[in-house]
């Protein structure tokens, strides 16, 4: 900004136009680390293979990222880098997306329950304060889910896991209780 060409009423009003653009970049970055938390623990519950959430992430970021880059060239011109502004625009709006995508998922859900008994293919322990997790076969492909507040040795001794299942408004399943059994 060159003191010379603009007044100081100019200035005072670019300076109040900045800090609500500021305050706008730090909620949308607070909302989106939100929905990335969100989008993580609700990853371990819905039946979803990992490339659909990867893929649902880069279309967002391409979609949003263009066309802010074509807004942003017809106002500022080619002052930016674009890798760096569709990196971004990937993160914060593939996360805000995945956010929307799980809660839509699971709170406007239709009460289909199904209760599926699968075998259990592998039991882990993790690391001090994660949940334990089991592997199993579901839909074709591999699931880890988590089951806290069970004792490994119960784990061992099972053979196979029930799961109720609810169908999720976007079609995807999400686990709503989970027993263990022993066969």
């Amino acid at each position: 900004m060159d003191k010379n060409t603009t007044s100081k009423a100019e200035r005072r009003l670019q300076l109040l136009q900045d800090k609500k653009i500021g305050w706008l970049f730090i909620f949308v970055g607070l909302l989106a680390f939100i929905a990335f938390v969100y989008s993580g623990r609700e990853y371990n519950r819905t039946i979803i293979q990992f490339k659909y959430i990867l893929l649902c992430s880069i279309i967002a970021g391409l979609t949003i990222g263009s066309l802010t880059l074509k807004y942003s060239r017809r106002t500022n011109g080619n002052s930016f880098n674009i890798w760096k502004h569709f990196l971004w625009a990937s993160i914060i709006y593939g996360s805000l997306l995945c956010g929307l995508f799980f809660w839509t998922n699971i709170h406007l859900a239709k009460s289909n329950l199904s209760i599926i008994k699968t075998p259990i293919l592998a039991r882990f322990e993790t690391f001090r304060y994660s949940h334990r997790y089991v592997t199993v076969n579901i839909s074709d492909f591999e699931k880890d889910i988590p089951v806290p507040n069970i004792e490994m040795s119960e784990i061992k001794k099972s053979n196979f896991i029930v799961l109720t299942l609810n169908k999720g408004f976007w079609g995807f399943s999400f686990v709503v209780d989970k027993k263990l059994l022993i066969n």
